[in-house]
């Protein structure tokens, strides 16, 4: 077995991907990957935000009114998040660049359209910013007293020192099980060591006695610090190339490391800019570490305050759910009354926790794997409500998380999308279907839109063997009967009973029999050609021209099409009246250099970045 880092501990494990908000990716998943509990606390593992948002004065690429501005140093932050990598962001063109930032202005014209009208009042949009606050407090509260604690900022630096190198390594492991105990496989691994210093070729004696059956010869390719399990990184790291690691001992087994070579990373960041991916990395190596204190503080917090558990209705609704549902969700075979009891209060907030409340919990448990197998398991859903609505925004609150600048923004950004989103449903999608005339007026004025393509019907003679086809051609232009040779020799399904005849064809279809189809006069024997292992022979007896469809056979395609052109030209009304009657300036100079620090070949063309993604779908 590859020595890697295990779930919730390598950097970059499959399946622990980084959720991503901006260009640092700041969404913490590995805390949560880890077995249990992790559905406890959704609010302070699975956000953690940057631990600060750079405010020194540089220039400034967007203002709209006075109140609102975007630098360049934001924009350029949005950019690699956007493309994922510096590098990839400082190969798009200056005209890509330029095409983002007038989108990020549009964006930004429509949200002011918003406050304007007032939907910032809204129900919906005040849920989404108080939500966005609670869960960005929680975060930095999550940070600063779980976090910051276990992961100090010397840690960080230490491993942003160690990860400016790769290595190319490979190794024999001798796993540890019932048949080899640890003193025999070291032994073991000593043995071979001596074979090594004798002059044993490592690869040789690596498909020998491996029993890492993922890389049978050894070679583990070239890895960053913090891919492997620590013991087996440190060893690895420490050697000069040509090198061969004493005996090493993993929770995999025991093992002889070779390093092949060693070389600088060509993608270093400054510090500042990984710090918060380096601070990820250590936390998927840290995980039970953090879910212990998370779940310590929690426990903590919820003793102070006072929680009051009701053990027997957690046992009643567990009784009633247990063993009952495979499948589905268990909380509805409870009865009303059973919906209704109390499983925990918490007098300071005056709230009450019933079944109602924790059904929401059960589906996460079960995608991790979690059984509902115990009444532990009820009492789990309950705190994570808890912990989620009340213990831990609650202890945020009395710290001061909610008035941190940092948090401000996160929930400001979260209400901005929401006012977009009701921007573009409201004013451009639910305006942009066409009534029955506008599209019957699409499709007369676009009849290129909905032709049939030409089709072909062809006289044809399909066989296996490339001479007969020959002779075959020969016999055809000698005066023999074509239909007559067809009904004799294709191999053609139904050709005996069409006599040969096959069609009507596209010019898409049927490979080159097509291609060739569409280019031939009517009567003209064309062939043999090549149609997959068989040989094609034939000729054109009529072709029917393109037409425009009938529009009740195209209908629902002519409504999408004029749908979407529809909404392209409200946009554009709308987006040219927001920029004449909301003062913007748009500053590009910068665009320039904006990514001069990177040192890579810039594109030579290069199209628009995607559309936003939290704009909402046409149905």
């Amino acid at each position: 077995m590859i020595p890697v880092a295990p779930p919730g501990n390598r950097a970059d494990a499959p399946g622990y991907n980084l959720l991503e908000t901006d260009s640092k990716g700041h969404l913490l998943e590995a805390v949560v990957k880890s077995k249990a509990w992790w559905y406890l606390f959704p609010l302070i593992v699975l956000l953690l935000l940057p631990a600060g948002c750079s405010r020194q004065k540089d220039a400034i690429v967007l203002k709209v009114n006075d109140d609102w501005t975007l630098t360049a140093k934001q924009f350029r932050s949005m950019v690699i998040g956007r493309y994922r990598t510096p590098e990839e962001a400082a190969q798009q063109t200056e005209e890509t660049l330029k095409s983002y930032l007038d989108d990020l202005l549009v964006r930004r014209l429509k949200v002011e359209d918003a406050l304007h009208k007032g939907f910032d009042t809204r129900p919906e949009i005040v849920k989404a910013y108080n939500d966005a606050l609670r869960r960005a407090a929680v975060s930095e509260l999550y940070r600063d007293v779980i976090l910051k604690p276990l992961i100090p900022e010397k840690e960080i630096r230490e491993f942003y020192d160690r990860d400016k190198e790769e290595v190319h390594a490979s190794h024999i492991l001798i796993k540890v099980d019932r048949d080899t105990n640890n003193d025999q496989a070291k032994a073991k691994l000593e043995e071979i060591r001596k074979e090594l210093a004798k002059g044993a070729d490592f690869t040789q004696l690596a498909r020998k006695y491996s029993e890492d059956s993922t890389t049978p010869n050894g070679d583990l390719g070239w890895f960053r610090w913090g891919v492997m399990v620590d013991p087996f990184q440190r060893a690895a790291f420490s050697l000069k190339p040509g090198e061969v690691s004493q005996p090493v001992k993993t929770q995999y087994g025991w093992h002889l490391i070779k390093l092949h070579d060693k070389k600088l990373r060509s993608d270093i960041k400054p510090f500042e800019e990984a710090r918060e991916e380096i601070l990820n990395r250590i936390a998927r190596t840290r995980s039970s570490e953090l879910r212990e204190a998370a779940i310590a503080y929690y426990r903590k917090q919820a003793e102070k305050r006072g929680v009051i558990y009701h053990e027997d209705a957690m046992e009643t609704i567990f009784n009633a759910m247990r063993g009952r549902v495979k499948s589905g969700n268990p909380f509805s075979l409870l009865t009303e009354e059973q919906q209704s009891l109390p499983l925990a209060e918490l007098p300071a907030d005056s709230a009450v926790i019933t079944a109602v409340d924790i059904r929401s919990k059960y589906f996460p448990m079960r995608r991790a794997n979690q059984k509902l197998d115990s009444v532990d398991k009820i009492r789990e859903m309950v705190d994570a409500v808890l912990a989620e609505n009340y213990i831990f925004p609650d202890e945020a609150r009395e710290k001061g998380y909610y008035e941190n600048p940092v948090v401000l923004e996160q929930a400001e950004k979260a209400r901005e999308a929401r006012l977009y989103q009701a921007v573009q449903q409201e004013l451009i999608l639910s305006r942009a279907n066409p009534t029955d005339e506008e599209a019957l007026a699409f499709y007369k004025e676009h009849p290129d839109k909905y032709m049939t393509e030409a089709q072909y019907t062809l006289v044809e003679i399909l066989v296996s063997d490339r001479k007969l086809a020959d002779e075959l051609v020969e016999r055809i232009k000698g005066g023999e009967n074509m239909r007559a040779l067809a009904v004799q020799y294709s191999k053609r399904p139904d050709a005996k009973k069409k006599m040969g005849v096959f069609g009507p064809i596209r010019k898409t279809q049927h490979g080159a029999i097509g291609r060739k189809a569409a280019k031939s006069p009517i009567g003209k024997i064309v062939g043999p050609v090549k149609y997959g292992k068989k040989w094609s022979i034939f000729k054109v007896i009529s072709k029917e021209e393109p037409r425009v469809r009938d529009f009740e056979k195209v209908k629902t395609r002519v409504i999408t099409d004029a749908r979407m052109e529809k909404r392209r030209k409200i946009d554009e009304a709308y987006t040219d009246s927001l920029r004449q009657a909301i003062p913007n300036k748009m500053n590009t100079r910068p665009l320039a250099t904006l990514f001069a620090d990177v040192q890579v070949e810039k594109k030579k063309g290069g199209a628009a970045p995607p559309p936003q993604r939290d704009e909402p779908h046409e149905k």
